[in-house]
């Protein structure tokens, strides 16, 4: 697949439950390349992410801030060049989905790539103020890179808390 897409409807699938958003991605890209971007967007808008960072690759560490970014960016997938069998993951949990205020997320990233991979976070924010009905996930750039076999992308919803 080039682009995986979640979207609110009946049921346990009705967002406007949920607190928070959990989502789980194990990928490899089909690119020739070692390595490409996990990137994604909310409600399928774009130009409105900022976050920061903090990412290392065994050799040198770095931390950032960006602003109008086009896609929200979940952290590294490795790719077709990357030793066989490689795989990334990403968790990501997107906070207070239904309410009135900006959305929020963080990220935790990693790929071994055999020795010499990626770890990526991130904290970051939408200035968008509507509950969060969509969430797309590709590999690359707007979803043109497909995702090889035994990816897979999970999506858990976060009740509130019961308080008697």
């Amino acid at each position: 697949a080039a682009e995986v897409v979640f979207q609110s409807s009946t049921g346990a699938n009705d967002w406007s439950q949920y607190m928070d958003l959990v989502l789980i991605g194990y990928m490899r890209g089909a690119a020739a390349q070692a390595w490409e971007w996990i990137k994604g967007d909310i409600n399928d808008v774009t130009g409105v992410y900022e976050y920061q960072y903090l990412r290392g690759d065994g050799s040198s560490a770095g931390a950032n801030t960006q602003s109008g970014q086009t896609n929200l960016f979940f952290g590294y997938a490795p790719c077709a060049s990357a030793a066989a069998n490689v795989y990334g993951i990403f968790v990501a949990q997107f906070y207070d989905i239904n309410s009135g205020k900006t959305k929020n997320w963080t990220t935790m990233n990693a790929d071994d790539m055999n020795g010499s991979g990626y770890v990526y976070m991130n904290a970051g924010t939408s200035i968008k103020t509507e509950p969060i009905s969509k969430i797309s996930v590709h590999v690359g750039a707007s979803g043109a890179m497909d995702t090889v076999a035994g990816s897979r992308y999970d999506l858990f919803g976060i009740l509130p808390r019961m308080v008697s």
